[in-house]
């Protein structure tokens, strides 16, 4: 009898000892970067998470996801590599369901105009000499109230799978920006730095002579 006891006093320890261990799990930082106050940032250990995805809440229909860019930050309205649609909480909408094209950008213009500053994307292809046109780089001009000629910056693509791609800056140390490009071409979505992201609409085609 003595010995029962016993065994059950150990094995109830165990079982309160196991329960009490906590998780190894990352935690979200706001504003991580100065320049991005808003922004959510997952620091898992010593580490920054980049390019991956953020499980919590539990299992299959109850689990919580979050897409972290390259950039380093929680993306919002757009879609993450694996096709899924990210809302404006951050969280993928998996009810959704998953965007049955890998859409690129065009060799083409996308542009925006708020009334004050107009802004425009290029895209160009180059032939790679293996299996087709390939995007080479990407330019942004921004022309605003006040600018006599605006200026535009130059970036690579990198591309991240589904038609996700990072834009980074020419000498491929950093990335600035991440960018999809909606089913039917006609719109493009550009996540900066803190997380927000801005649609541009097609504008018009860029021909190679």
């Amino acid at each position: 009898m003595i010995g029962k006891v016993w065994k059950y006093f150990i094995s109830t320890i165990i079982v309160l000892s196991l329960t009490t261990i906590p998780a190894f799990a990352g935690e979200w930082v706001k504003g991580a970067s100065a320049d991005c106050p808003d922004a959510w940032s997952y620091k898992n250990g010593n580490a920054w998470t980049q390019n991956d995805y953020v499980f919590e809440g539990g299992e299959g229909l109850d689990t919580v996801g979050y897409y972290i860019s390259p950039c380093g930050t929680m993306i919002t309205n757009n879609y993450a590599p694996n096709g899924v649609w990210v809302g404006t909480d951050g969280r993928l909408q998996y009810h959704n369901g998953y965007r049955m094209t890998d859409a690129a950008p065009k060799a083409a213009v996308y542009g925006w105009n708020n009334g004050n500053d107009y802004i425009t994307y290029s895209f160009y292809y180059y032939d790679d000499y293996s299996d087709g046109f390939s995007i080479a780089e990407v330019e942004a001009h921004l022309t605003g109230a006040g600018m006599e000629n605006g200026f535009f910056l130059q970036y690579r693509l990198v591309e991240m799978g589904n038609g996700c791609y990072a834009m980074c800056d020419n000498e491929m140390n950093s990335y600035e920006y991440y960018l999809t490009v909606s089913e039917d071409g006609s719109k493009l979505y550009v996540t900066g730095a803190d997380g927000t992201t801005t649609t541009y609409n097609f504008l018009e085609d860029l021909f190679y002579s």
